[in-house]
């Protein structure tokens, strides 16, 4: 029994043959306030075509045209729409940038999930796609050497990343729509920090580094949360003449955190939110690698 069930190759090929076109565009100023200081506005537009696995498992017609109200079809590409303003400072010691930012993007692929029809019991592979969705954030990043031997880089992310439009049904025979708007973009977190300082003496370098990952909800629905976690990293690096060592020890503290979940597991486990499937950080581990330059 297993062997007959096991799918083979046909030998006969779908072909997805259709065309989209859209435009790009971007625009920018600059101001500046003096030698070390200055103002900028960046606006853009932009797009992508539909990757190649969302046609996997496009529905066919009888003349083998793909039917185009299938849901898995993408018919749109995806849309991309940024703005962003902020300062920048900088000295021989110091630099600072400071942004604010808003972004917008359409018709994207969110999740998958396995549908079944409650009257013939049949599965089908669905991708589901975002109407619209959008993150409002600011960003500062910084550089400071105050001594020749240190220097200390820092990167802090604050955003709202939340759906706008998006709304489907979980099975066919669902009566009504399930409405996402307003919850957190699944994976995204709210804070993203970053921390670096190195010492440097003779050509060798020592540095450390922290990183942090806030929380973020595994589903559309935010019931299935992943807790924030940090990772802390040491850097090690000599060179001589041509020829330069580097030491690398990941997560040296030998942390845990989860980065990502499993959506396709995760959206049948609301009613059981403490249960599921995800990756972890891995554990300590060490890098040598010895680079030689010609």
């Amino acid at each position: 029994i297993a062997d007959n069930e096991v799918r083979r190759p046909t030998g006969q090929f779908n072909r997805v043959n259709f065309s989209l076109v859209d435009w790009a565009l971007a625009a920018g100023a600059n101001l500046s306030l003096s030698e070390s200081s200055s103002l900028y506005v960046r606006a853009s537009r932009g797009y992508s075509m539909p990757v190649l696995d969302q046609y996997m498992f496009v529905k066919f017609n009888d003349d083998g045209t793909p039917d185009r109200d299938d849901p898995n079809f993408p018919n749109v590409p995806e849309t991309l729409v940024q703005l962003e303003t902020g300062v920048k400072l900088a000295s021989s010691r110091y630099a600072l940038s400071a942004v604010a930012y808003w972004a917008q993007i359409q018709n994207f692929p969110v999740s998958d999930a396995v549908v079944t029809d409650p009257d013939t019991g049949a599965t089908e592979f669905v991708t589901r796609f975002a109407g619209r969705a959008r993150s409002i954030g600011a960003e500062i990043e910084g550089a400071m050497q105050p001594v020749p031997f240190f220097r200390a880089n820092a990167a802090v992310t604050l955003q709202d990343p939340r759906y706008v439009n998006f709304t489907f049904k979980e099975n066919p025979s669902d009566p009504f729509l399930t409405d996402y708007k307003g919850k957190r973009i699944r994976r995204l977190p709210r804070i993203i920090t970053d921390l670096t300082g190195t010492f440097m003496f003779r050509g060798a370098s020592i540095g450390l580094n922290w990183s942090y990952m806030g929380h973020r909800y595994s589903n559309n629905l935010n019931t299935i949360d992943l807790p924030g976690f940090g990772v802390f990293n040491v850097m090690a690096s000599y060179g001589f003449r041509n020829f330069s060592l580097d030491f690398h020890v990941h997560n040296a503290l030998n942390g845990y955190g989860l980065t990502e979940g499993n959506p396709r597991r995760d959206e049948a486990l609301v009613a059981t939110p403490d249960i599921f499937l995800a990756r972890p950080v891995l554990p300590r581990r060490f890098t040598f690698s010895l680079t030689a330059r010609m």
